[in-house]
């Protein structure tokens, strides 16, 4: 199951393990694993990109547009 925070990480390049976690998943998914997540990861997901900065979040008011590279 994909974490929270690798999906958060996934979708933003200049986060420090950006390289780790795009390799990580790319090996698990050229060796055909099946990645889930649930509803709640994506609930938190959301939460943490529309979120402001100053309260730890990464203040996208537009989240979707990543969320679809996430989901397809």
């Amino acid at each position: 199951m994909l974490d929270t925070n690798i999906l958060l990480r996934w979708i933003k390049p200049d986060d420090r393990d950006y390289q780790l976690v795009t390799s990580a998943v790319e090996a698990m998914l050229l060796a055909d694993a099946v990645l889930c997540y649930t509803s709640q990861n994506v609930g938190e997901f959301w939460n943490t990109c529309t979120r402001a900065l100053d309260r730890n979040g990464y203040d996208d008011p537009r989240p979707q547009c990543k969320t679809t590279r996430l989901l397809n």
